[in-house]
């Protein structure tokens, strides 16, 4: 589960806009190791919430085909 003491982000597009600006400021080669530290510990605890919401998604897709039998099996003749 999520730290609660992380700032959660607003949702899973905005999360990925930070990762990706993490990701250039890293690239920049301007950081200390200090902040490089911060920088990684963030961008793990947003990757974290982005894989949580993926498989929420993938969970509720999943239950909603079963639910509705969507798919059904293709009889082999």
């Amino acid at each position: 589960m999520i730290k609660k003491k992380e700032k959660e982000p607003k949702n899973f597009e905005n999360a990925l806009e930070e990762l990706e600006q993490l990701s250039e400021k890293i690239q920049g080669n301007s950081t200390s190791l200090e902040e490089m530290l911060e920088i990684f510990e963030r961008g793990t605890y947003l990757s974290k919430y982005c894989k949580e919401k993926l498989n929420d998604i993938d969970d509720k897709i999943t239950l909603l085909v079963k639910e509705n039998n969507i798919f059904k099996k293709k009889k082999i003749k």
